[in-house]
């Protein structure tokens, strides 16, 4: 009598596309455009806000 054992699955290796200067109405429609074709894929918006200083 044989055991089968599943195959460990193997996480892949995290690949990042970084997208510089898109307005937040622009990254709506890209959310909007790739809709649910692609379960796997994780978007973020990060936007930063530097104070002037006064000098």
């Amino acid at each position: 009598m044989s055991m089968n054992l599943a195959e460990p699955i193997l996480a892949q290796p995290e690949q990042r596309v970084v997208l510089e200067g898109v307005s937040w109405q622009q990254y709506e429609i890209l959310l909007a455009t790739l809709g649910d074709d692609f379960p796997n894929l994780r978007l973020s918006y990060l936007s930063l806000f530097h104070p002037f200083s006064e000098e």
